[in-house]
């Protein structure tokens, strides 16, 4: 009889440890799958941040050579009449 319940105990604490590793496993492959899924939002996050950056130092510079323009322009132009008087 004291076999049998060594045995039984045996078996148990073996189908106890195989069912511990599966749940285990499961949960590494969840936590992975989230770390994973939280660094591709922060990448996107860093990548549209930047996007918007670039397009506002783009349309400064913009801005900028359109003022630059417009006073060449003018000098351009005052130069010009000064010429023909």
């Amino acid at each position: 009889m004291y076999f049998c319940c060594c045995f039984c105990s045996k078996l148990e604490i073996k189908n106890l440890k195989e069912k511990l590793d599966i749940e285990k496993q499961s949960w590494e492959q969840n936590y992975l799958k989230k770390q994973e899924n939280w660094i591709i939002q922060k990448e996107r996050e860093l990548k549209d941040q930047l996007r918007k950056e670039r397009d506002r130092e783009i349309e400064i510079l913009i801005g900028r050579l359109e003022s630059e323009s417009s006073s060449s322009r003018d000098e351009a132009e005052r130069a010009a009449e000064n010429r023909i008087k």
